[in-house]
């Protein structure tokens, strides 16, 4: 069975937070309102050996892989099960035209 199809069958419809583009006001930054995309995905814990290959440090956190047609940007955030993820690396499938991310806990919102 092709990978998409694997992913399709798997994805539930999350709700992806992609943060608003800062602007300039008097010189001071003002975000945004983030935008919420309705998303299908299939997320699932990083494996061991992905863990291990994380860069020291990063291995004590909660990670996610996350598989979705949907386009996917570094920092858009995703809630599974209540718990915040944000997106860190991305990788496109052009073969099976799908995003592979890694999303690590969101620990501080500030």
């Amino acid at each position: 069975m092709p990978v998409i199809d694997v992913i399709r069958s798997r994805a539930q419809t999350y709700q992806l937070i992609r943060p608003g583009t800062a602007t300039l006001n008097q010189g001071y930054a003002v975000e945004a309102a983030p935008t919420i995309i309705p998303t299908d995905a299939h997320i699932q814990p990083l494996t061991p050996k992905q863990i291990r290959d994380l860069p020291p440090g990063q291995n004590a956190t909660d990670w996610r892989n996350i598989w979705s047609e949907q386009e996917m940007r570094i920092s858009d955030r995703i809630t599974e099960n209540g718990v915040t993820f944000t997106v860190k690396t991305i990788e496109y499938w052009e073969e099976g035209q799908f995003y592979h991310a890694t999303a690590v806990i969101t620990l501080d919102t500030l």
